[in-house]
């Protein structure tokens, strides 16, 4: 998240499912929006926050189906979509979706 400010983005939304993490990305400022998937709809959380375009960029830091499948179904548009999690199993992109 860091790094992503340093380019100026209009907005940082962070995703997680550990509070702490969440609040301190707040506090510190490294992140403008954040949610927890067991309480929020993050889907739609984004899309409000995007006018319904989704996120230009996604990041996907944690290497496991669920946050890749958000990853690549919360980015708008021809959004850029990078992986740096470690897969233990293959995963499925979807072409005929994108």
């Amino acid at each position: 998240m860091a790094a992503a400010k340093l380019y100026g983005p209009a907005c940082v939304i962070a995703v997680d499912l550990e509070g702490f993490r969440l609040e301190t990305a707040l506090k510190q400022g490294l992140a403008d929006a954040v949610f927890n998937p067991l309480k929020h709809d993050v889907k739609k959380e984004i899309f409000q926050l995007t006018d319904g375009r989704g996120a230009d960029k996604t990041i996907e830091a944690v290497g496991v189906k669920p946050t890749y499948e958000m990853a690549v179904g919360y980015v708008r548009d021809a959004g850029v979509v990078s992986i740096v999690g470690v897969f233990q199993e293959p995963q499925e992109l979807k072409m005929n979706e994108l």
